[in-house]
């Protein structure tokens, strides 16, 4: 969002990492009531659902942004979204892997989920940084479109998977999971 900032609307350098301030002061009450929510009421992976879409909601939200106080905005609920995704991952991998047999399982489960974490991270910014490439190399306008596109699709995608897991798991019933 900084080099948004100063590339597409022409922030200075301080005011672009105000916008990285900002998000990250939402960021911090958005590790714990997601967190308390999870552990009193509905479970890891029913608080992780809607944080995935939320997040994915606020990029698409980004794409749309023409102002600095819309994008501050955006970077605050987005910063507070997000840090649901980052604190509760764990927790849900956890409970997923409780259904193992024995301890053995529940090691390679985890190890398996992540090592596609891993790698997703490992790839995500390059390719991120290659789409924003490619629209600057050819002149098109808004040169970080692909760039959101690509990780509002990514997560909309992850909330819906992570749906679709707690549907097999546990059903449309309203329970804990």
């Amino acid at each position: 969002m900084i080099s948004y900032g100063t590339d597409i609307l022409h922030l200075s350098p301080t005011t672009a990492i105000n916008l990285l301030i900002a998000m990250n002061a939402c960021n911090l009450p958005g590790r714990f009531l997601p967190a308390l929510i999870s552990d009193r009421c509905i479970g890891p992976l029913n608080t992780l659902i809607p944080a995935c879409l939320l997040s994915s909601m606020f990029i698409w939200m980004w794409v749309g942004t023409t102002t600095h106080s819309a994008l501050l905005v955006v970077a605050c609920f987005y910063g507070f979204a997000c840090a649901g995704i980052q604190v509760l991952y764990a927790s849900t991998v956890h409970s997923f892997c409780l259904g193992a047999k024995n301890q053995e399982r529940r090691g390679v489960r985890a190890g398996m989920v992540f090592s596609v974490v891993g790698v997703a991270c490992l790839t995500g910014t390059p390719i991120g940084g290659a789409l924003i490439k490619y629209r600057t190399d050819r002149g098109l306008a808004n040169p970080y479109l692909g760039a959101q596109c690509f990780a509002g699709v990514s997560l909309l995608m992850g909330g819906l998977l992570l749906l679709a897991s707690r549907v097999v798991k546990e059903g449309w019933a309203a329970t804990r999971a």
